[in-house]
């Protein structure tokens, strides 16, 4: 008989922790170097979330979709610069669609 698994709900401090002691760098970097960091992450998580849903609202939708947060990080210079390598599942450039479709049609 299988037991049932227990509900963890792990902290994103922990998981930080977690991969410097797997990088064996948690020796050399304190506990509140990790709290900084999650704190630092939540807020640009929280502050990219609320421009998705901002974006998702004029686009008339109560869904946030991987569109409207890749409209935001490029309306937003800070996320644009951050973020500027970053590829984001299911949004796709309109352009690299156009260009594709011509060379399939050529």
């Amino acid at each position: 008989m299988e037991t049932p698994q227990k509900n963890r709900k792990i902290s994103l401090e922990s998981l930080i922790l977690q991969e410097l002691y797997k990088q064996n760098l948690a020796e050399t970097i304190l506990t509140e170097s990790a709290e900084f960091m999650s704190g630092a992450l939540n807020y640009c998580i929280t502050e990219l979330l609320d421009i998705s849903v901002e974006r998702s609202k004029l686009k008339g939708s109560n869904l946030i979709c991987s569109s409207h947060i890749k409209k935001a990080i490029e309306e937003d210079f800070e996320f644009a610069k951050l973020l500027q390598n970053t590829v984001i599942y299911g949004a796709y450039n309109k352009h690299l669609d156009e260009k594709e479709h011509i060379s399939k049609n050529n």
